[in-house]
C-alpha cells in the first residue's frame, strides 16, 4: 500500500530547522457530506478521525467537499478559488511566501491547458518522497529495534491511500481542487486517487516553501494517531492479518486479481480486486505488491464494518 516508491530527498533545505516558524495548526471543522458505507470508506472515516479533531479547536466556518466554484461565472470562480485557498491556508496555519505553489498544488492536469497553468504532477512526485521521508524518520525513532522488513510493513500502512484520501477529505482539498470540464463531469473531485496525489502534492509544495520541519509539524500527529488507531494492523503485514482471519474463521484463502493497469510505463497504477467469504475489496497501488496490499487493507475493514471479523484491539 506504501504510496512512497521514490527515493527520499537527501538534503534539507536552508532554514529548516530555523526559528520563525510557528507550530502549523489545523484550524477549522470540516463537515463531510453523506454518502453510501463501505469498507473502504468506513477507514477513511477512521482515518480522518485524529485531523477532524485538530480542526475542531476553532469555530470557523465549515468547509464541504461538495463545494465547489464550477458554475460560477469566471469572475466569480476566481474569485471564490481565492477564498477558498485563503481558508485552507488558515486550517493549515501557514500562509505561503509564494502563493503560486499552492496553486500549482491544487491544479489537476485536466485544467492545466485550459487555465494555462502547470499541474501538480511535480509536485506529486516530490510529495510522495518528502512524506516516505518524514515517515521512515519517524518510524525510526518509534522503533528503534524493528528490522527494516517490519518497518517497511508499518510505514506501508501508515501511508496507504487510504489514509491518504482520508487526510485530504478532512481538509477539504476537494473543494479546492482545480479540474478541467471533463474530468468534473465524471466526478474526479471525489476519485480516491485523485484525492491522495493531491495531498501528496501539497505537502511538495509546503515542503519548497517553508521546508521539511513545516512538513514535519503537519504529518508527525497524522502518523501517531495512524499508529493508536489500529496498533495489529501496523504490527503485521496485511495480507498475512487477513489470511488468519479467514483461517480462523474456516473459509478459504482470499483470491487476488488484477482487474485493470494504467498510466504510462514510468507511472503505472494497478488495480487489484481481494475477493473472499462472499466479499470484495478493490485497492490501487503503484504496483501489483501494493494494490495487493491496498486491497487486503479495505477487505480487512470492510469485514470489519460489517461484524464479520476483528482487526484492530
Amino acid at each position: 500500500m506504501s504510496r512512497c516508491g521514490e527515493d527520499p530527498p537527501t538534503a534539507e533545505r536552508s532554514g529548516d530547522g530555523a526559528a520563525g516558524h510557528r507550530p502549523l495548526r489545523l484550524r477549522s471543522t470540516v463537515q463531510l457530506s453523506a454518502r453510501p458505507t463501505d469498507g473502504a470508506q468506513d477507514g477513511r472515516q477512521r482515518a480522518r478521525t485524529p485531523l477532524r479533531a485538530a480542526l475542531r479547536s476553532r469555530g470557523e466556518p465549515a468547509v464541504t467537499s461538495d463545494s465547489s466554484p464550477s458554475d460560477a461565472r469566471p469572475e466569480d470562480r476566481d474569485e471564490a478559488a481565492a477564498r477558498q485557498l485563503e481558508a485552507l491556508e488558515e486550517r493549515l496555519g501557514h500562509r505561503w511566501s509564494d502563493r503560486s505553489l499552492l496553486e500549482r498544488a491544487v491544479t489537476h492536469r485536466s485544467a492545466a491547458h485550459e487555465l494555462g497553468a502547470a499541474d501538480n504532477e511535480r509536485l506529486e512526485f516530490l510529495g510522495d518522497s518528502v512524506l516516505g521521508l518524514v515517515a521512515a524518520a519517524w518510524l525510526l525513532e518509534r522503533f528503534p529495534d524493528f528490522p527494516e522488513g517490519r518497518l517497511a510493513r508499518r510505514k506501508s500502512f501508515l501511508v496507504s491511500q487510504q489514509s491518504l484520501v482520508g487526510w485530504a477529505e478532512e481538509l477539504g482539498l476537494a473543494a479546492v481542487l482545480r479540474l478541467g470540464v471533463g474530468e468534473e463531469r465524471s466526478g474526479g473531485r471525489h476519485k480516491p486517487a485523485l484525492l491522495a496525489d493531491t495531498f501528496e502534492a501539497l505537502l511538495g509544495a509546503l515542503y519548497l516553501d517553508a521546508g521539511l520541519s513545516t512538513v514535519e509539524r503537519l504529518l508527525r500527529p497524522l502518523l501517531d494517531a495512524q499508529l493508536e488507531r489500529r496498533p495489529q494492523l501496523a504490527h503485521q503485514d496485511v495480507k498475512t492479518l487477513l489470511q488468519e482471519l479467514v483461517q480462523g474463521r474456516g473459509e478459504s484463502l482470499p483470491e487476488y486479481r488484477v482487474v485493470a493497469e494504467e498510466g504510462p510505463s514510468h507511472d503505472r497504477r494497478f488495480r487489484v480486486s481481494a475477493r473472499c467469504g462472499g466479499f470484495e475489496a478493490i485497492g490501487e497501488g503503484r504496483s501489483k505488491k501494493a494494490a495487493e496490499r491496498a486491497a487486503a487493507l479495505r477487505l480487512l475493514e470492510l469485514l470489519e464494518a460489517t461484524g464479520k471479523g476483528s482487526v484492530g484491539p
